[in-house]
């Protein structure tokens, strides 16, 4: 092979592995994503009537406040902000401690939704 071909066949192969990486790197990234939830399950639809029901009676903005509590969660926002943490409480039954007990379903539907919307990954612990 002469040097020339030699050149041209290297050039020719980085080229071909770079356009390789950035269709592996698109496929990583779509992995890492959370699947998108079912309109069942979205924020509207599960999120928001969660936290009118258990949680906005210690977490809203202004009792927080009166309380000295600085765990505000009123938004998906804020859900995201506290994801595991929010998650493991909600799991274990610590969480909520207001409204009475949450029915088997609607906190299976919670979490469910937290999962698939990826709230329930990262966030902070507030597990006590």
């Amino acid at each position: 092979m002469t040097f020339r071909t030699l050149t041209m066949l290297t050039v020719c192969l980085g080229l071909a592995a770079c356009g390789d990486d950035a269709s592996s790197d698109d496929d990583q990234s779509d992995e890492e994503t959370p699947s998108e939830c079912p309109a069942e399950l979205s924020y509207a639809a599960v999120g928001e009537p969660f936290l009118a029901k258990y949680c906005e009676t210690c977490h809203s903005p202004v009792t927080a406040a009166k309380l000295g509590d600085s765990n505000v969660i009123d938004t998906e926002a804020r859900i995201r902000e506290h994801g595991k943490g929010l998650y493991d409480l909600v799991l274990s039954g610590e969480m909520p401690k207001s409204g009475g007990p949450v029915p088997a379903a609607e906190k299976k539907e919670f979490l469910d939704w937290m999962e698939c919307s990826g709230a329930a990954a990262g966030g902070h612990d507030h597990s006590h």
